[in-house]
């Protein structure tokens, strides 16, 4: 398949800029409130995956490396047909993070911890990593529930590996 016919698959540019828009009428609305007003949305799974706990960011708010891809964002897609809930929830979440990041990842330890089946936990089915700090909170996170199985798909290969190089998968002291 040739780059352009591939090209003429993606999400247009007024598509990308109708669900920046929307992300960004979220954003101002989530970052007018209190932190204890936000609600983390921590999904239990839908039919693709399965139960699996999960928690997505906003794509490309989050995405290192979105420029590459934004185009051909699955979630976009997503985005664009349920609005109000899909882009609403992972505004809510990278507001959460934004505002209070130790308090996002207290709210996901939370959930996780009160979890007694099906522990598997997803990171991201929406968004990616998006610094060294948030990276090295999931590794800890993950090492305090050896019981669960957790995953994570990422482009932000940068962050990864420099993680990896000055750590050796050690958990970054906040």
């Amino acid at each position: 398949m040739s780059t352009k016919s591939v090209k003429a698959q993606g999400f247009s540019r007024e598509s990308i800029r109708k669900v920046l828009r929307l992300a960004g009428e979220y954003r101002a609305m989530y970052m007018e409130m209190g932190t204890d007003d936000i609600k983390i949305c921590i999904s239990t799974g839908n039919r693709k995956i399965g139960h699996v706990m999960n928690v997505s960011l906003m794509p490309m708010v989050t995405c290192a490396n979105c420029k590459e891809c934004m185009h051909f964002c699955y979630d976009i897609k997503a985005c664009l047909q349920y609005p109000k809930t899909v882009i609403s929830a992972r505004m809510r979440n990278t507001c959460l993070y934004w505002k209070d990041r130790n308090e996002y990842f207290a709210r996901i330890e939370k959930a996780i911890s009160r979890r007694r089946k099906n522990k598997f936990f997803r990171w991201h089915v929406a968004g990616d990593i998006p610094d060294r700090w948030y990276l090295s909170q999931m590794v800890d996170i993950a090492r305090k529930h050896p019981d669960f199985k957790f995953w994570t798909y990422t482009k932000n290969y940068d962050t990864v590996n420099e993680f990896v190089r000055i750590h050796g998968g050690e958990r970054e002291k906040a």
